[in-house]
């Protein structure tokens, strides 16, 4: 329970200031992280008796490992800390036998994708989500291990 309510704290703080960005929650706040932390791989970041700092959560696909996501707390961002653990997450899927990385983030998140690109990730593909208007858009990225 207590990883339950880490979990969630850290994405509520993390991703409530991008939802003026995108014009609504985005997708990290729109999930049950008791799904989350049951089907997916979780690690945080923690200092001692401290609320967690950082979150990266991973999927293991048949063919890739899918960055779902990487969250930072607002106090611990532009620290370099969102970087590490997108290079700790290709150890995992080196380590799990995967040679592709995916990541999906919002269109209107240029700050995130400029971040991803530098990271060695590109566009593969846009998907609209739901019907709303303005359409919300999702970026799909990758990156190549071998």
């Amino acid at each position: 329970m207590a990883d339950l309510d880490a979990v969630t704290a850290l994405q509520q703080s993390a991703y409530a200031p991008m939802a003026e960005i995108a014009g609504g929650a985005p997708l990290p706040l729109r999930v049950d992280y008791a799904d989350i932390l049951a089907e997916m791989e979780v690690w945080l970041v923690c200092a001692p008796d401290e609320p967690p700092l950082a979150a990266l959560i991973l999927e293991h696909q048949p063919d890739a490992m899918l960055v779902w996501s990487v969250a930072v707390a607002p106090a611990g961002q532009s620290s370099g800390l969102g970087r590490r653990l997108l290079a700790f997450a290709e150890e995992r899927a080196r380590k799990a036998g995967r040679d592709l990385m995916r990541l999906y983030t919002n269109l209107k998140f240029e700050r995130n994708r400029s971040i991803y690109r530098q990271f060695g990730y590109r566009d593969v593909r846009e998907e609209r989500i739901g019907d709303s208007e303005p359409p919300w858009i999702i970026i799909h990225m990758e990156k190549s291990l071998a």
